[in-house]
């Protein structure tokens, strides 16, 4: 008798792999399919026909699971979400331990979805709602904040470079040189709506407040973590987000 199925999927920026697990009162688990997808809407249209085709029994709940990676997932996960189905996402670190306890010592994208379709047949997982749109806007304000430092950095180097190489061009110089003041002014206007948006959230913003007390933790670097972990939604304890 089947308790659960279990659908995991592995997901890059073109496509993603899925894989579809059944777990019975015996504690088999067991592959009933696996197939590639496009990471698009006409890929997530087959992906629907193709898993509730293998949903031979509706009365038998069927549960989701995927890896946090990047942005790549959130349109699936969304998706699936969407569709009513209970959702989790796993921390690399989480999952890729339990593949390694499993002695999945090769990595590719169908063992990866066997694995998690697996670890989702045999383990309760923490369920997944959509992030609410605050986290989302941070998160996207904190990663502009980041892109534009490494741009800077990038900058400075360059501009380091030409300054002490043996042959110098003026007009090259002075453009990297205002490239840099521009960068400089939108890390400025990043920086102070990144704070004004963490004042919306009075709870966000206590806890922001609190943390910085912290000697060498800056606000934005905190604000980066929290837009990361949801608000450290992604973590069930301490241990875990030290980690």
């Amino acid at each position: 008798m089947i308790l659960k199925y279990s659908v995991g999927n592995d997901i890059s920026h073109k496509d993603f792999r899925s894989c579809i697990s059944t777990i019975d009162i015996q504690q088999r688990v067991k592959v009933i399919a696996s197939r590639k997808f496009d990471n698009s809407p006409s890929g997530f249209k087959a992906y629907k026909e193709w898993y509730e085709k293998n949903h031979k029994d509706s009365s038998i709940p069927m549960h989701f699971c995927m890896e946090a990676t990047g942005v790549y997932h959130e349109e699936l996960s969304h998706f699936i979400h969407g569709q009513g189905h209970r959702v989790s996402i796993l921390l690399a670190n989480n999952s890729k331990k339990y593949l390694e306890s499993m002695g999945y010592k090769t990595k590719n994208d169908k063992l990866d979805a066997q694995g998690l379709a697996q670890m989702g047949a045999e383990r309760s997982l923490k369920q997944w709602d959509p992030p609410v749109e605050f986290y989302a806007n941070l998160r996207c304000l904190t990663r502009q904040y980041q892109s534009l430092q490494e741009l800077k950095t990038a900058e400075n180097n360059r501009l380091h470079a030409m300054k002490i190489a043996k042959h110098k061009v003026g007009l090259v110089i002075r453009q990297v040189e205002q490239s840099i003041k521009h960068i400089n002014k939108q890390i400025k206007k990043i920086a102070e709506e990144i704070n004004k948006h963490i004042k919306k959230d009075e709870e966000v913003f206590r806890k922001v407040s609190q943390i910085s007390i912290i000697k060498g933790v800056a606000e934005l670097t905190i604000a980066v973590v929290i837009a990361e972990t949801y608000g450290f939604e992604l973590f069930d304890n301490a241990k875990q987000l030290t980690s």
